[in-house]
């Protein structure tokens, strides 16, 4: 049923019998009505709903209980009939049908807008009351039968959908169904329901929309070259301009609502504490500047803090803006923690308060209504600061941390732009990351005593930790021996598996409803996060399921399942040792399977590891990869080749940014490469004068000989057996991940028995 927009019901669910409200109804998603309490949203039936009007009274409150008995006897006495509370059988049994629910003749009322009860001298002894401690019944149908009466039905028609003058478009939502004709009006109609818009609501393909068949089949369409668009009109929830409040099930308890309120308060004092805004009379606006909206976002944390945030519609804005924002990158941050170690410092981590609040003030003018239940109508904010929302808010936060970093005499990264270190002379002092508000620092006193107090003085911090915390979703702790980082929270919380019947695991290769793909996704999303964070163990599992995401089987789903219940056996941590400073050195361990990867194994793999190693063995991960190679290969050569140029690649750019932030210097190549490799050809036509067959494979063989060569480069080129290959797991299925885990929990490998054992590659 179609629900009109309307505000005030009352409602209930099926397992809880008590009536909640009221709310606000927003719209309906096929057939749930959408209510609207508070900052939050709920979904109730039609049926589980009655107009408040109706309804008379807050059904749950004690004090309307007293005023319902106080009615009955009332009713009573109008009647001739006086029950008392305490008598024989049959008045505690009248006593208990006075106390159900009863609104058969709510719909009259409500049509005619008269109360329920008038004048007690007017109530019949036929006439209940609506009580507020509902009975709980077998049957939910009774309790509702006659709830539902004072709904209006019409019949189920087509109506045509005209273009929306104002807006300057043809409006659909989510949810509609509709049926057009693309030519002419002889074609015949094509049905389909309306997922949502493929576009911008003011850019070119504002009136594009994406859409299933009646075939289920996925596609987008504009609605303004069709020929003819019709949309389905249901049943529509009647409601009077009296009857204008509801109650619903399944409201949030008093709590959250208490504390949502309080949030918004909270936000409200950010706001005005960092002078974000200025209310102007709508009159003094500058016409020609559209004024934006804003809502309440209501996010509840992990430890059940309720959070509230005031974000601007910015995609009203039709105006370029730079909208760029970096992040940290893995590499940058693994090499802080490495060197963090390895020069004996502490790892603090920095949350700041409200951040885009405390951005430089815009360089434009921003007009804004704030939500309703802030709202003066007759002013609207002028914002100084880019609240949330607007499409250039992170980028001004960055900027504004940059600058004042750049004051402080700090350094930013060339390579990464996240990353500021603090340099006196040629001497490291400190190291800086920001991943947007999220901030993680180390160094000696001199840094911290120059540099964070300073910042701490500058912005508002909401926390300060250090020893054992999480950043961004890695839990890191410090102890005596290093540093420790894991998921293991993540794994045990969020690793649930996606169970099956029997009878529908029979047929391994039928393809997934739209329900469980959407829920395999969901799995292999958070596989994926795993892998490219802490389990390089987990990487080639991640992107050969990957492949079978668009289109999986039940095949795929059953594999999927058995590798989530595994998980949980795999390394615990990543661990970065405290490092020799005067031995450092990469080291790579490269590795390729030709023509392995699925479904129709056409390509191959290839999978590469990158450590920060000393001498005596210590070594700190710092970057993993196992993915399709990008073009089709013809040997396993040519596979093991383009491995080797990307993980030389890779070793490459770690370098370089080790050594910026160490000596400053991104042309140092102090700090030495060593690659291992298990493929016995690659080795011999990189070390030989030999030419191989294939002509674009000569290409990168050149390249690879060329930066050996270089004696500046310090690069070496090992050959080890493939039972030392630590990479091995990362090109194959099965293969055991036994050494890898040892050597990234442990943080050791046996460097010198590898470089000992292997055949180098020298000019």
């Amino acid at each position: 049923a179609v629900v009109s927009t309307q505000s005030g019901h009352y409602g209930r669910g099926t397992n809880d019998k008590t009536w909640k409200g009221p709310g606000t109804v927003i719209g309906q998603y096929q057939k749930l009505v959408m209510v609207k309490t508070g900052g939050l949203f709920v979904r109730v039936h039609p049926s589980k709903m009655i107009l408040k009007s109706a309804a008379d009274k807050v059904v749950n409150s004690d004090s309307c209980i007293e005023e319902d008995n106080n009615l009955q006897k009332q009713v009573s006495k109008v009647n001739g009939d006086t029950r008392q509370s305490e008598g024989s059988d049959s008045d505690s049994d009248t006593d208990e049908e006075e106390e159900h629910i009863s609104i058969r003749k709510q719909s009259a009322n409500i049509t005619n807008n008269t109360p329920l009860i008038e004048e007690s001298e007017n109530v019949s002894d036929k006439e209940e009351i609506i009580p507020h401690n509902i009975e709980e019944q077998d049957d939910d149908s009774e309790d509702f039968s006659d709830a539902t009466e004072n709904i209006e039905s019409i019949e189920e028609k087509w109506i045509t959908v005209e273009k929306n003058i104002q807006k300057d478009r043809i409006v659909l939502k989510a949810g509609d169904e509709i049926r057009y004709k693309t030519n002419s009006e002889e074609d015949q109609w094509q049905t389909a329901t309306v997922l949502g818009n493929a576009g911008t609501t003011r850019g070119v393909n504002r009136n594009r929309y994406n859409v299933q068949t009646s075939e289920g089949k996925d596609m987008s369409i504009f609605t303004d070259k069709v020929k003819l668009l019709m949309k389905k009109d249901h049943d529509k929830i009647i409601m009077t301009e009296q009857d204008n409040e509801i109650f619903f099930t399944e409201t949030p308890n008093k709590e959250i609502l208490v504390k949502v309120e309080i949030a918004k308060k909270e936000e409200m004092k950010n706001l005005k504490e960092f002078n974000v805004y200025d209310e102007i009379a709508v009159e003094e606006c500058d016409q020609n500047i559209p004024v934006i909206s804003s809502r309440w976002i209501i996010v509840e944390k992990a430890d059940g803090r309720i959070k509230a945030r005031l974000v601007a519609r910015g995609f009203e804005e039709n105006e370029y803006l730079r909208t760029d924002a970096p992040t940290v990158d893995k590499s940058s941050m693994r090499i802080f923690l490495s060197l963090t170690t390895m020069y004996n410092w502490e790892c603090h981590s920095l949350d700041v308060k409200s951040a885009f609040l405390q951005s430089h003030e815009l360089e434009r003018t921003v007009y804004l209504k704030p939500p309703k239940d802030i709202r003066n109508e007759k002013y609207v904010w002028k914002i100084n600061k880019p609240i949330y929302g607007l499409k250039d808010s992170a980028n001004n936060w960055y900027l504004t941390l940059r600058d004042e970093l750049l004051r402080l005499a700090c350094s930013e990264s060339i390579q990464d732009p996240t990353l500021f270190t603090y340099h006196k002379e040629e001497e490291l002092l400190g190291m800086f990351i920001c991943h947007v508000d999220d901030f993680l620092y180390s160094g000696n006193q001199t840094f911290i005593d120059k540099v964070i107090k300073h910042i701490m003085n500058k912005f508002s911090m909401s926390s300060e930790k250090s020893g054992s915390f999480t950043y961004i979703g890695l839990h890191l702790t410090q102890t005596g021996a290093g540093i420790e980082m894991d998921q293991l929270d993540f794994v045990k919380n969020q690793m649930d598996h996606l169970d099956l019947s029997e009878f529908r695991k029979r047929d391994k290769l039928e393809i997934l409803d739209n329900n469980e793909k959407q829920q395999y996704q969901s799995m292999l999303g958070k596989v994926n996060w795993i892998a490219h964070q802490s389990r390089p163990d987990l990487a080639f599992y991640a992107f050969n399921y990957s492949l079978f995401s668009q289109k999986p089987t039940i095949e795929n789903l059953k594999k999927l399942n058995k590798l989530m219940t595994k998980i949980s056996n795999g390394p615990k941590r990543i661990m970065f040792p405290k490092l020799k400073e005067k031995s450092l050195q990469i080291v790579g361990f490269s590795d390729a399977s030709f023509a392995n990867v699925l479904p129709d194994k056409t390509y191959s793999g290839e999978g590469f590891l990158v450590f920060l190693c000393d001498q005596e063995g210590n070594a700190c991960l710092l970057n993993w990869k196992s993915k399709k190679i990008n073009r089709v290969v013809h040997s396993t050569l040519a596979a093991e080749c383009l491995a080797l140029v990307d993980c030389l690649g890779d070793a490459s750019y770690n370098r370089t940014l080790l050594e910026e932030i160490m000596f400053r210097d991104v042309r140092a190549h102090k700090t030495p490469i060593h690659i291992f490799v298990d493929c016995s050809q690659l080795y011999k036509a990189v070390s030989s004068t030999h030419m191989v067959t294939e002509k674009l494979l000569r290409l990168n063989i050149a390249e690879i000989k060329q930066k050996i060569n270089d004696t500046n480069l310090k690069i070496k080129l090992h050959w080890i057996g493939t039972h030392d290959m630590l990479s091995d797991c990362l090109t194959k299925m099965g293969a055991s991940s036994e050494k890898l885990c040892y050597a990234i929990e442990n943080g050791s490998i046996e460097l010198e028995r590898l470089k000992n054992e292997a055949k180098t590659c020298l000019k």
